[in-house]
C-alpha cells in the first residue's frame, strides 16, 4: 500500500501537469483538466493512502 502510495503520486502529478497549447491564431492558453476524487487532487490521495498503509500495519486495521 505505501508503492501504491508513492505510484499514485508519481501518476498524479503526471495526469495534472500543467501543459501550454498554442492555439493555431498564435494565442497560447493553459487547459484546466484536473483529475480529482472528491475535488482532491488525484496526487493528494498518496497521504491518505501511506497513512492508511502505516495505521493498518501499526493497529493491524
Amino acid at each position: 500500500m505505501i508503492v501504491a502510495g508513492i505510484l499514485l503520486w508519481f501518476i498524479g502529478r503526471y495526469i495534472n501537469r500543467d501543459v501550454l497549447y498554442l492555439h493555431p491564431e498564435g494565442n497560447e492558453y493553459l487547459p484546466r483538466n484536473r483529475h480529482t476524487l472528491y475535488s482532491i487532487p488525484v496526487q493528494y490521495w498518496c497521504v491518505a493512502a501511506v497513512l492508511y498503509a502505516i495505521g493498518s500495519w501499526i493497529f493491524g486495521w
